[in-house]
């Protein structure tokens, strides 16, 4: 629950909100934190693209956001979330794009829909 004034899409307060998203993610990539958020979206994505590959199953963005929100809860990262250590869910088709330009053998593995910013 947001139990401060700033909106939830401030992220805490770390970024103005008359910012879009993509400008807001941009920052947000420079915090210290958010390498590590990022490498953990890296990892769960790596193995469900095994999963892909083997199955044919694919996997939604949503299940490796909460998997990686539940990463960041046990770590105790979410103590510092102004350093970066937070996942915005607004953030998250971003991830999985910038992923994709990384490893275009993932897009197959998502659906994503056009993003709105």
């Amino acid at each position: 629950m947001n139990t401060s004034l700033q909106p939830p899409s401030a992220q805490y307060g770390l970024f103005a909100p008359d910012k879009t998203i993509d400008q807001r993610f941009a920052d947000w990539k420079t915090l210290p934190g958010a390498g590590k958020v990022l490498q953990m979206f890296y990892r769960e994505a790596a193995f469900y693209f095994r999963r892909f590959q083997e199955r044919g199953v694919g996997c939604s963005v949503a299940l490796i956001e909460e998997k990686v929100r539940d990463s960041i809860r046990l770590e105790s990262l979410r103590a510092v979330p102004e350093r970066g250590f937070a996942l915005n869910c607004h953030f998250c088709s971003r991830i999985v794009r910038r992923m994709i330009e990384e490893h275009p053998e993932w897009r197959a593995m998502f659906e994503l829909r056009e993003t709105r910013s």
